[in-house]
């Protein structure tokens, strides 16, 4: 592990060496205008985001390139337009605060991503896509243009932070050997493993990150699109903020800050059709 950046946080010596040769790859080029597309694959919760916002920063202070909340998306559509718009662009995809939605929007969504990927190839952005299933996007997205994907898991479901980085070409023997056994082989094929800190709230404001994620859930198709196990998070969120405890004690008791429990006790009054049917919920 390394000492990176201005907010002084460890990345780990392997990944760092990649993502230099990464910048490389879209800042000095002598075979022609290229781009970098990052995969970050994993489950709900295991850190994908503060995992991009870590590597988007730090590419930031290798380059001179912005990076602040602005360059996290939750809206392929608004990301498009500002990959369109402009060149040498730090741009983070977060597509699991969208799972689960409509099948009709995810597939036009994927024609989106597609359509992106091969305008944007000479703007040489850097860019980012947080997905919670490889297996579940094109081929062309995951095989053709990803430089590469990182895997992030936790240790026995309980140390979380930990991580596993494919290559270009491992990263496709991964994608069709799911396709072949269903399997999905990380061990086998990863090219090498290390682990991340949490550095989120160092970066960005963690609020205003998790305000704009929510708002974007339910700006597609309203609440009657919203999966089913987003409403019953919701609604444990907002139990959590209303125990007979001090806020203080309750945000650190599940690690979150007070303002994340204030915000919680509004749930209820922003979404109040999640609450119709509050005892199956619970």
């Amino acid at each position: 592990m390394v000492l990176v950046t201005d907010k002084q946080f460890y990345m780990d010596k392997r990944l760092k060496e990649k993502i230099d040769l990464l910048i490389k790859r879209c800042e000095k080029t002598t075979s022609g205008k290229k781009d970098v597309v990052l995969l970050i694959e994993g489950d709900e919760g295991e850190g994908k985001s503060n995992f991009s916002i870590q590597i988007g920063y730090y590419v930031s202070q290798e380059t001179g390139r912005p990076f602040s909340e602005e360059n996290i998306y939750f809206s392929l559509e608004k990301m498009i337009d500002k990959a369109k718009k402009t060149e040498r662009q730090i741009l983070i995809w977060d597509e699991p605060a969208l799972e689960g939605l409509s099948n009709e929007w995810w597939k036009q969504t994927q024609r989106n991503l597609i359509k992106l990927l091969m305008m944007a190839r000479k703007k040489r952005h850097f860019i980012m896509i947080n997905i919670t299933k490889f297996f579940k996007f094109p081929e062309y997205v995951v095989v053709d243009r990803a430089i590469g994907m990182i895997h992030v898991y936790s240790r026995k479901e309980l140390q979380a932070g930990r991580f596993v980085y494919f290559k270009k070409k491992s990263k496709e023997i991964l994608f069709y050997s799911y396709r072949s056994s269903k399997k999905r082989m990380y061990r086998k094929y990863y090219s090498f493993r290390g682990t991340f800190p949490w550095v989120l709230p160092k970066i960005i404001n963690e609020e205003e990150y998790e305000k704009n994620k929510d708002d974007a859930i339910m700006s597609i198709g309203g609440e009657e699109d919203m999966p089913k196990w987003k409403i019953m998070l919701y609604v444990l969120r907002y139990k959590v903020s209303q125990l007979p405890l001090k806020d203080k004690e309750k945000a650190e008791g599940i690690g979150v800050s007070i303002m994340t429990i204030q915000r919680w006790k509004k749930i209820k009054q922003k979404y109040p059709s999640f609450f119709e049917n509050e005892e199956n919920n619970t």
